[in-house]
């Protein structure tokens, strides 16, 4: 599943392995999130939750925003993964801080709306 992220990501976002690598003295991993399936990619939120590792998603390069507001060429940190009524659900901050109606910068998504806006993870290996 450790896949690196493609060139046109660095940029001036860094190398999020890296950050997180030197930043907890763990490893790191990335995928793109296409590569996982459903149970590959909730198996791998739920044992980064469960061992307090740090995971961004990214979104893809580009100007703008998903169809669904999500800036693109951006990340967003995982700070919650919870089963829902509708399935897996996962609490994600953008490190920009507020919206207005995001007063905290965080928002709960379904597994299918991480799937449609997001196309790559990092997270942390312990």
């Amino acid at each position: 599943m450790d896949a690196e992220l493609p060139d046109e990501w660095a940029g001036e976002r860094g190398d999020q392995k890296r950050a997180i690598e030197t930043l907890t003295g763990h490893p790191a991993r990335a995928a793109l999130i296409s590569t996982l399936s459903d149970s590959d990619f909730s198996s791998i939120l739920r044992q980064a939750q469960e061992q307090k590792s740090i995971v961004v998603l990214n979104t893809a390069p580009g100007l703008g925003n998903t169809d669904d507001g999500f800036k693109l060429q951006h990340a967003f940190t995982v700070m919650d993964v919870s089963q829902g009524d509708n399935g897996l659900q996962i609490k994600v901050r953008d490190p920009r801080g507020k919206g207005a109606d995001r007063p905290d910068g965080t928002m709960q998504i379904s597994l299918s709306t991480l799937r449609s806006n997001f196309n790559a993870l990092v997270y942390e290996v312990q």
